[in-house]
């Protein structure tokens, strides 16, 4: 059995005396596999080996084939041995030389030593012995002080995600300090480093000689031994993106962080289908993206505590190109916000001890055979998450074709470390990313009402469903009944569970709605539609209430319509038999989420406008534990009443009702004005739900567009902030001073003074029923 040797690797300025006889000398007999253990992360072995030889390292071990130094028994002075300092360059020799002279212990060549006469007292000679003193030749200073910190995660977690090393800088009165002591935390580790001077000193965090940009800003202070004190932290964070209802780790791209409105670091992903990243030679002054550090990373250390208190102000980006140097000088809080997310401390570490959500377990009795494994996590992607609720069953390795990996596996990376949630990608994705999907229809030669899955990505049975009304032969008639149904995890930014607004309010709001046509050889499609800023079609789709009737949930719908539901029932499958022609190549699979115009220029056609399909969210009773369903079909008529022009309301009643009538939805005042009223009387930042009921309910007019984009004082860049300030202030003379500058546009449209005025009424009317004046 092969004894294995134990290294350790010293800087020479660090060598104790002693560890004088620990120096191993034999170092060119040993391999890069032997000491693996002592070659500091980011350094290579033939630079390691460099530094050896050169006397800037030292290596130690226990029992040194071939010790560097030996020490003198009578005269208790510390030599070079002649074997040991074969490997040795003529600079190393000097150097550990001189660490021998700066502990103060007689210093003799080997090579040259000459032989002595031991001085032989004469017998006469009266012996007066002399006083004991302490031999303090060989003491080091003593060590009467500590500088601890803390990093929120295990030794070993941080030495795979991160893997830098902490020094203290040197000093003018001590030398560079790199060993530090552990001990495990609340949150993870904390490392502790002995000084012999009660001096300030600074914290640099390296990979091999150069360091990083998460250095502290700042000296730190250390403290007399057993205080324990931590003022410095650090954690260690896993950046990801969201792709639908998935998050996915970045292949391509940079990732940024920025503290006080600085670059800290930039990282550059590996490319080719590698999620790993690294540090590169970019500083706040100069970019360069060139690898500044022999290290690979997939977690992004971050500030956690500076000076004893939590850093605010903090924020990690990813972007898909490197940053311009423009927008590196030009940084603000809505570009940050825009690209990336501020960090939340107390978020971050409570993120990996969130409550672990147990998975479903499909039932083996009742499964619907599915081509591939593409499930959700059990959450809904947020911006701070754990390993556990975040990954998912995915047989790709990356997300819908996308560059993007797919998270997997509860493996990918420690599971002490929070998932950040950076950005919602924009690129293509599928209708099965964003939760389970159908595609259901009516058997073809077949009187029945029951519907049959065409395609489906769930495993689970999906019940029993079923169509009743007057409208049934039409369908019929019209080739057949297709309904799309979607499970989602999130709607908007949030889940449809947990939205305040889905139990109250008569709409809400989805990130991704389906549409359909019928291409050019006869055959139905389904697409998904990306809405949301910018986009043409809306986001707010219509609720019903499905009422529990035995085993059975029953929705009314419109145009006369019922849906009943009955969740623990069989699902019918259909066969290519019952399959109508037309219908016979849908795949859920294949429904693409595009925003509108890309589907319009790939097909070549106009899709149905929105008015010719029916949307609901289909909610259920509380205590039936079901999630909220979202169904989509094709109709003729439903019944909608379109938005007038001047017509007066909230916009969350308004909005639903304009779609491509050349009108636009126009808060009066503007949003940016209201949400920084509720802002500065709640006296902090809103949330996205918060937000989004305050969109909804605000007061809004329905004018023509080119009114809106000509005139408004708050369209698009005319709103600056100064100018939401001033709205803000007096919010009653904001909606006077908002319609003045449109009203003078309106006329020249045709609408008398009296129309404006009434218009004008009911828009101080909604204000003052909503508090706010």
């Amino acid at each position: 059995m092969e004894l294995t040797v134990s290294y350790r690797v010293v800087r020479l300025t660090e060598l104790m005396t002693h560890e004088f006889g620990q120096v191993e000398g034999d170092i060119e007999r040993l391999t890069e596999r032997a000491l693996s253990s002592a070659i500091p992360h980011g350094m290579s072995f033939s630079r390691f080996m460099d530094k050896l030889k050169s006397g800037e390292l030292a290596l130690l071990t226990d029992t040194p084939s071939k010790p560097v130094m030996f020490r003198n028994g009578m005269s208790k002075s510390w030599s070079l041995s002649t074997e040991g300092q074969e490997a040795l360059s003529p600079e190393a020799k000097n150097a550990f030389l001189s660490r021998v002279k700066i502990s103060r212990g007689a210093v003799s060549r080997a090579a040259s030593s000459q032989s002595r006469a031991a001085y032989a007292p004469s017998i006469e000679e009266t012996y007066v012995p002399e006083p004991i003193k302490p031999d303090i030749s060989d003491a080091p200073p003593q060590l009467n002080y500590e500088y601890c910190f803390e990093i929120a995660c295990s030794e070993d977690t941080f030495k795979k995600s991160v893997g830098c090393a902490f020094q203290l800088g040197k000093t003018k009165q001590e030398a560079m300090i790199g060993r530090w002591q552990t001990e495990p935390t609340e949150h993870g580790t904390k490392y502790i480093a002995h000084t012999a001077f009660d001096e300030s000193k600074k914290l640099f965090a390296k990979v091999a000689d150069s360091s990083m940009g998460i250095n502290v800003p700042d000296g730190v202070q250390v403290k007399p031994i057993g205080s324990g004190v931590v003022e410095e932290a650090f954690i260690p964070v896993v950046p990801s993106v969201q792709l639908g209802e998935r998050l996915g780790l970045p292949t391509e791209g940079y990732y940024y962080h920025f503290h006080n409105g600085r670059l800290v670091q930039e990282y550059k992903l590996l490319g080719e289908g590698k999620w790993a990243f690294y540090a590169t030679c970019s500083t706040h002054e100069r970019l360069n993206d060139e690898q500044g550090y022999n290290r690979l990373q997939n977690a992004i250390l971050v500030y956690w505590k500076l000076a004893g208190q939590d850093v605010e102000n903090q924020s990690l980006v990813y972007l898909e190109q490197q940053i311009t140097r423009e927008e590196l000088d030009n940084l603000n809080d809505d570009w940050l916000a825009q690209h990336g997310i501020k960090l939340n401390i107390s978020e971050l570490l409570a993120a990996p001890k969130q409550s672990i959500v147990k998975r479903p377990v499909a039932n083996s009795a009742e499964t619907i055979k599915s081509d591939k494994e593409t499930a959700l996590p059990p959450l809904p992607p947020c911006t701070y998450s754990c390993i556990a609720n975040t990954h998912y069953d995915y047989s790709d390795i990356f997300i819908a074709e996308t560059q993007f990996k797919t998270i997997n596996s509860d493996r990918l990376f420690g599971k002490e470390l929070p998932v950040t949630n950076l950005a919602t990608i924009t690129t293509a994705s599928r209708a099965t990313d964003y939760g389970k999907a159908a595609l259901l229809a009516i058997p073809a030669k077949s009187a029945v009402t029951n519907l049959g899955i065409l395609s489906t990505n769930t495993a689970n049975t999906i019940g029993t469903w079923s169509i009743s009304g007057e409208a049934l032969a039409g369908f019929a008639r019209m080739g057949g009944f297709l309904v799309a149904a979607l499970w989602p995890s999130p709607l908007g930014d949030g889940t449809l569970e947990g939205n305040s607004d889905i139990s109250t309010n008569d709409t809400t709001t989805m990130r991704v709605r389906f549409n359909m046509y019928t291409d050019e050889n006869g055959k139905q499609q389904v697409v998904g539609i990306k809405t949301g800023e910018g986009s043409p079609y809306g986001d707010l789709v219509a609720k019903r209430q499905a009422v529990q009737q035995g085993q059975n949930f029953v929705a009314e719908l419109d145009s006369g319509i019922t849906i009943t539901w009955t969740p623990d029932g069989s699902t019918d499958v259909l066969t290519p038999d019952t399959v109508l022609p037309e219908n016979d190549q849908l795949d859920v699979h294949n429904i693409w989420v595009r925003p509108i115009e890309e589907h319009e220029q790939e097909i070549g056609t106009v899709l149905y406008p929105e008015e010719d399909l029916a949307e609901y969210i289909v909610t259920f009773p509380a205590d039936a534990g079901l999630s909220p369903l979202y169904l989509v079909f094709n109709k003729r008529s439903a019944g909608i009443t379109k938005v007038k022009p001047l017509e007066v309301g909230t916009y969350g009643d308004l909005a639903p009702r304009s779609k491509k009538d050349g009108m636009d939805i126009d808060h009066i005042p503007s949003q940016a004005a209201l949400r920084r009223a509720l802002e500065s009387a709640l006296g902090q930042t809103l949330t996205k739900d918060q937000e989004r009921e305050l969109i909804n309910s605000a007061a809004a007019i329905a004018i023509p567009q080119e009114v809106h984009r000509k005139c408004s004082e708050t369209y698009g860049g005319r709103n600056q902030a100064n100018k939401q300030q001033v709205d803000a202030g007096d919010l009653e003379a904001a909606v006077n001073s908002n319609f003045d500058a449109i009203k003078g546009c309106l006329k020249n449209e045709g609408y008398t003074e009296q129309e404006l005025e009434n218009a004008r009424v009911q828009l101080h009317e909604i204000n003052t029923k909503n508090g706010w004046y």
